[in-house]
C-alpha cells in the first residue's frame, strides 16, 4: 500500500501548533503496524517540526510514536521512539538512553541524525501472550545520508506490558505532521508499504 500524507485534518495543539494527518480506527486492538517512512527535505522555516507514524488508545491518553524531528535546532532531522502522554510529557528511548522530558520541544539532543531520502522501516508488534510491544526500526540511508557517512542500522525498543496496559488497548494508527511555530515547508511526506493488523473481522475501516 502506498500512501502520501495530505492535510486531511487540522488539529490545534496549542499556541502556534498545528497537526496534519490521517489515521485508521478499526475499533479493535491493533497488533501490528508496519510502515516505511521516507525522510523529506530539511524544513526551511524556524520553529519545530515532527513527522511520525504511531499508535494510541481510544482515550488518547498516550501515543507511542517513532518520530523524525528538528527540535534540537540543528537544521537537520533526528529520529527516536517517543511515548507522549496527555500532559505533553515525553519519554523517549534511543541509543540505550532513556530520558524524561518535561514538554514537547525541550530540545534534548540524544537522537541519531537522519537525512533526506533515508527510508525508515518501522514495525510495532504486540506480543499478545505477554502484552509487551516491540518497536523496531531499520534505517536505510539515501544518497545524502551515505555522503554523510551514515550506514544501515536496526534498533529495537521494548515497551513492557506494565507501561502500555496503563492506558488501554492501542486501537488507532496515526500518520502525522506536527509544526510548532513553523510551517509545513519541506515537501511531501511519503509513507510506503503500510500494513495494519487488528483483532477484528470488520473491513470498512481499511477501505475508506
Amino acid at each position: 500500500m502506498y500512501s502520501q500524507l495530505l492535510p486531511l485534518a487540522v488539529l490545534f495543539l496549542g499556541a502556534g501548533a498545528q497537526s496534519y494527518g490521517f489515521w485508521f480506527q478499526p475499533a479493535a486492538t491493533i497488533t501490528t503496524l508496519n510502515v516505511t517512512m521516507v525522510i523529506p527535505s530539511i524544513p526551511a522555516s524556524s520553529g519545530i517540526h515532527y513527522i511520525w507514524p504511531g499508535l494510541q488508545p481510544d482515550s488518547d491518553l498516550i501515543v507511542f510514536q517513532d518520530v523524525g524531528g528538528d527540535e534540537d535546532g540543528s537544521g537537520a532531522w533526528t529520529f527516536a521512539e517517543w511515548e507522549v502522554d496527555s500532559n505533553g510529557t515525553i519519554r523517549h528511548k534511543t541509543n540505550d538512553i532513556d530520558v524524561k522530558m518535561k514538554v514537547l520541544g525541550t530540545g534534548v539532543n540524544v537522537c541519531p541524525a537522519v537525512y533526506p531520502g533515508d527510508s525508515i522501516a518501522i514495525s510495532f508488534d504486540l506480543d499478545t501472550a505477554t502484552g509487551t510491544w516491540l518497536d523496531e526500526w531499520a534505517i536505510t540511508p539515501g544518497s545524502t545520508g551515505k555522503g554523510a557517512g551514515e550506514v544501515f542500522s536496526i534498533t529495537d525498543v521494548i515497551v513492557p506490558e506494565s507501561r502500555a496496559a496503563a492506558y488501554g488497548n492501542l486501537t488507532e494508527a496515526l500518520f502525522i505532521i506536527e509544526t510548532y511555530g513553523g510551517t509545513w515547508d519541506f515537501g511531501h511526506l511519503v509513507f510506503n508499504d503500510i500494513t495494519i493488523v487488528a483483532e477484528t473481522t470488520e473491513t470498512d475501516w481499511c477501505k475508506s
